[in-house]
């Protein structure tokens, strides 16, 4: 059943998000590159790691068939089950805290916790800090800069 999380919430959040692509509206020209050549390229892409999850899942699957019981791999228990469970409620937190608390304080939460999750950085918490600080500052200049996008860094700075 956990195994099916990560495929099952990337599937929902591309659904939701490639329902919202027509509901975009363009302020300049339309051509090949408009407001919905990015939202288009990260369904794309979204697609492409749930398939490659399928793929991998069906490996997987069909592999644990061919060995006997008696040799198989246990199945992760405790919190390793509920990780992607986690994964999935700290995204939702993010988009629900993101215009509260603001772009600084909300994506430096969710790369800790993603590092967290993913064991980055286990008793090193600078490195881990460092590494959600970076993350958050690309992410930044990317949509801030590149893109033109009104961020607020903290609470009511729109």
């Amino acid at each position: 059943m956990s195994r099916l999380a990560l495929p099952a919430a990337l599937a929902v959040m591309a659904g939701v998000y490639a329902a919202g692509i027509p509901s975009v509206r363009t302020l300049f020209g339309k051509g090949f590159v408009d407001t919905r050549f990015l939202p288009k390229i990260l369904v794309a892409i979204a697609a492409g790691a749930l398939l490659a999850i399928i793929v991998r899942e069906v490996r997987t699957w069909l592999a644990e068939r061919a060995v006997p019981a008696d040799d198989a791999p246990a199945e992760p228990g405790g919190f390793e089950a509920v990780k992607p469970f986690v994964l999935f409620a700290a995204i939702l937190a993010y988009i629900a805290a993101f215009k509260p608390v603001g772009f600084l304080i909300s994506n430096m939460a969710l790369g800790l916790l993603i590092l967290w999750l993913f064991e980055f950085g286990v008793g090193r918490p600078v490195v881990r800090v460092a590494a959600a600080a970076a993350v958050t500052a690309v992410a930044y200049l990317l949509f801030a800069v590149a893109f033109g996008t009104r961020l607020a860094l903290l609470p009511g700075g729109y």
